[in-house]
């Protein structure tokens, strides 16, 4: 497995088990494949939505941390960091 898939598949396992919760976070549910560079993660505990910057790929992919179901959203060039705001659910 190259270093590449390692980091992204990494990254998406450690997102979708703070989403699971401590009791469930001692094995993989499930294994989502996000785009080219994962560079950060950020989690909506009220939305349960994990959020992943890809920064070679230019856009954050969006996981519904319930159904595992991802979408894309195109934010433009180099995507490194992303913050969420719970209270008003929205994410910079």
């Amino acid at each position: 497995m190259s270093a590449k898939r390692r980091n992204t598949m990494l990254t998406v396992c450690i997102a979708l088990a703070t989403c699971v919760g401590i009791a469930s976070a001692d094995w993989v549910t499930a294994t989502v494949p996000v785009g080219s560079f994962p560079s950060s993660v950020a989690l909506n505990p009220v939305t349960n939505k994990v959020y992943i910057g890809n920064e070679v790929s230019d856009y954050v992919t969006v996981i519904d941390g319930a159904t595992n179901r991802k979408t894309t959203v195109i934010v433009g060039n180099l995507p490194y960091a992303i913050a969420v705001n719970p209270g008003i659910r929205g994410t910079h």
